[in-house]
C-alpha cells in the first residue's frame, strides 16, 4: 500500500532534505504522471519533501502530451502503467520519435513491478532511471541527483544535438571528456554516433574499439559491428552482431542490426525473425520495429503478416502523435487483396475519423477509399475518389508520401490512367532511399525490363506490369505521332515528358529509343529542338 497524504505529511518536515536538494529543483519544471489521484497526491507531496515547487500533474496519457507540447519540462515522473492505451515506455518512444521532450529533460518511470529493471535494460528508448513504489523522498532524491547531474554536464553536447548541429556536439562531447570524465563513456558514445552521421566511420570505429578493448560495453561492440558494415566488410560485421548476439540476448538494438543485414543479404525469413525476437524480449515493442516486421513481410510476400502487424501498429498509434496515413493505407490494400473487403472498409473507414488533423491525410483517406470502393465493384465511386486524389495532389504534391504515390500509380494504372501512372513511377524509381515495403511494390507492379511485355512465367496471364509497360509504350507512340501532324513547342513538351517516364522505367526498351528517334526527327523537320535520352534523375 502506498502511505496516504496524512501518513507522508510528517516527511514535509524534515527540513534537512528539502533544504538539501532545494537548490537542485527549485525552479525546475515537474511533470506527474499518474491515473490514480491518490497515488498522484502523493507523488507530488513526495516531489515537495525534497524541494520542487513547480509541479504539474496528468490524470493520462493524452494530458501528458498535451501538456509537453506546451511547456518544456524539466522533470516527467511517469507511471508504467498509465491508463488502458499508453503505457509509459510507450509515452516515452512518442516522446523522443517526436522530439518533444527535450533530450536535457529527466524522464523517470515508476512502477510496482519488481522486475521492472529487465524491461529497462532491454529498452532502447529507455528512462533515465525508474522508482519502485511506493519509494521514500531519499530514494527519489538520490535518483534525481543522479539523472540531473548527467544532464547538466551533457547539456550542451544535447543542446547542440537538439538543432543537428553534429559537429558542434563533437566540441562539445571533447570539453567533457577532458572537464567530467565521469560521463566519459556518455560523451564517448555520443561522439561516435555523430562522426557516423558525418561520414567519418574510420574515427568512430578508433572510438569503439578502444572501448571495447578495455571494457564490456555492448553498444561499443554493436558501434564496431556497425563501421565494420559501413565500411563493406561484410562478413566480418555480420561474425561480430552474431557473437554479440550470442553473449547479449538481452540487447535490444542487435537484433534490429541483424535483421538489417539478413534483409541487405535478400533473407527476408531471417530478418522477420531477428525483429520478433527482439518484440517479445520487451513489454513494450517498438512501433518503428513492428513497422520494420510489415515492411520485411510485404517484400517477403507474406501478407497474413502483414496484416497482424499492422493491426498492431494502427492500435498502438490509435489518436496519438505516431500516426501514420501509410499504415492504414498498407493494411487496407492488403485486406483488400486477401478479400477481406468488410475489414478494409472499416480501416478506410477509421482512417477518415483518426487523420482528420493529420497534414496529407486527405489525400489518404480518398486513396483508401477508393481502394475500398474497387473492391467493392463499385467503378464508377473509385474513379471519382481517385479523380479527387490527383486534384488534391496536383494542388500540392509535397502531401504525398512515397507511399501514397505508390498507391496512387496502381490505382491510377488499374483505372487505365497510364500518364498519371507512369509520371509517378518515373519519380518513384529514381529514388535511392526508399524502404523495402516500397521498393517490393515498384519491383512486382512497375518493374520494367527488356522482357516487360512478357507473359508472367508462372501464369497464362499477362503480368499487371506487362500490361502498364504495353500502355506506356502506346500512350508515348499516339503522343509523338500527334505532334508530328500538329506540331507545336506546347505538344512537344508534353511528348517530351512522356518520353523521359518511359526511358526512366524501360531505358532498354527498343520502342523507347525508336520513339526517341521519331521524336527528333519530326522536331528537325519544325526547326525545334532534339531531345536525348533522359531519366527522371537527370532533370
Amino acid at each position: 500500500m502506498l502511505p496516504s497524504q496524512k501518513d507522508s505529511e510528517p516527511l514535509s518536515r524534515r527540513s534537512g532534505l528539502a533544504v538539501k536538494n532545494g537548490g537542485a529543483l527549485a525552479g525546475l519544471r515537474v511533470l506527474i504522471a499518474e491515473q490514480h489521484f491518490t497515488v498522484r497526491m502523493w507523488m507530488r507531496e513526495q516531489m515537495s519533501v525534497i524541494g520542487a515547487t513547480s509541479i504539474s500533474m496528468a490524470a493520462n496519457a493524452s494530458e501528458l502530451m498535451r501538456m509537453a507540447r506546451t511547456i518544456p519540462f524539466d522533470i516527467v515522473i511517469c507511471d508504467h502503467h498509465l491508463d488502458e492505451k499508453r503505457d509509459g515506455q510507450q509515452l516515452l518512444e512518442e516522446l523522443r520519435f517526436q522530439h518533444i521532450l527535450p533530450l536535457r529533460s529527466v524522464f523517470i518511470i515508476a512502477t510496482a513491478e519488481r522486475k521492472y529493471n529487465h524491461v529497462v535494460a532491454a529498452a532502447e528508448f529507455a528512462p533515465d532511471d525508474y522508482l519502485i513504489k511506493p519509494y521514500t523522498p531519499e530514494q527519489l532524491a538520490v535518483r534525481l541527483d543522479r539523472s540531473l547531474r548527467k544532464k547538466k554536464a551533457l547539456r550542451h553536447v544535447f543542446d547542440h544535438l537538439e538543432v543537428n548541429d553534429q559537429e558542434a556536439a563533437l566540441g562539445a562531447c571533447d570539453h567533457v571528456l577532458k572537464r567530467t570524465p565521469r560521463y566519459a563513456l556518455d560523451a564517448l558514445r555520443i561522439k561516435a554516433e555523430s562522426l557516423v552521421t558525418l561520414g567519418r566511420v574510420e574515427e568512430a570505429s578508433a572510438i569503439y574499439e578502444s572501448i571495447v578493448s578495455t571494457r564490456a560495453v555492448p553498444w561499443a561492440r554493436m558501434g564496431y559491428a556497425m563501421t565494420l558494415q559501413r565500411q563493406k566488410k561484410f562478413n566480418e560485421a555480420m561474425d561480430e552482431t552474431q557473437r554479440l548476439n550470442d553473449e547479449y540476448p538481452d540487447f535490444i538494438s542487435v537484433y534490429d542490426m541483424l535483421a538489417k543485414m539478413h534483409e541487405q543479404a535478400g533473407d527476408y525469413g531471417k530478418a522477420m525473425e531477428c525483429l520478433e525476437r527482439a518484440s517479445t524480449i520487451t513489454s513494450s515493442s517498438n512501433t518503428e520495429r513492428l513497422r520494420k516486421i510489415a515492411d520485411i513481410a510485404e517484400a517477403a510476400g507474406d501478407r497474413p503478416k502483414v496484416i497482424s502487424t499492422l493491426k498492431r501498429v494502427v492500435e498502438r498509434t490509435r489518436k496519438s502523435s505516431m500516426l501514420k496515413v501509410d499504415d492504414y493505407l498498407t493494411l487496407t490494400r492488403s485486406l483488400l487483396e486477401e478479400e477481406r473487403v468488410d475489414e478494409a472498409t472499416k480501416v478506410a473507414d477509421e482512417l477518415r475519423v483518426e487523420a482528420r488533423n493529420i497534414q496529407s491525410a486527405e489525400i489518404g483517406t480518398e486513396v483508401a477509399a477508393a481502394m475500398v470502393h474497387r473492391g467493392k465493384g463499385q467503378m464508377a465511386e473509385a474513379k471519382r475518389c481517385l479523380d479527387k486524389v490527383f486534384a488534391l495532389f496536383d494542388r500540392n504534391p509535397a502531401e504525398a508520401t512515397d507511399m501514397m504515390a505508390v498507391e496512387m500509380a496502381e490505382e491510377a494504372a488499374l483505372h487505365g490512367e497510364v500518364e498519371r501512372a507512369a509520371t509517378l513511377i518515373a519519380k518513384m524509381s529514381v529514388k535511392s532511399a526508399l524502404p523495402t515495403r516500397i521498393k517490393s511494390r515498384l519491383d512486382s507492379w512497375f518493374g520494367f525490363g527488356n522482357d516487360a511485355a512478357r507473359r508472367d512465367s508462372k501464369s497464362e496471364t499477362v503480368s499487371p506490369k506487362a500490361v502498364l509497360a504495353e500502355q506506356i509504350v502506346q500512350s508515348m507512340s499516339e503522343s509523338i505521332a500527334h505532334l508530328d501532324e500538329y506540331w507545336s513547342e506546347e505538344i512537344a513538351a508534353k511528348a517530351r515528358e512522356k518520353l523521359i517516364d518511359a526511358f526512366t522505367l524501360m531505358p532498354r526498351d527498343k520502342r523507347v529509343i525508336n520513339a526517341h528517334i521519331r521524336y527528333n526527327s519530326i522536331a528537325v523537320k519544325h526547326d525545334g529542338t532534339r531531345h536525348s535520352p533522359t531519366t527522371r534523375t537527370d532533370t
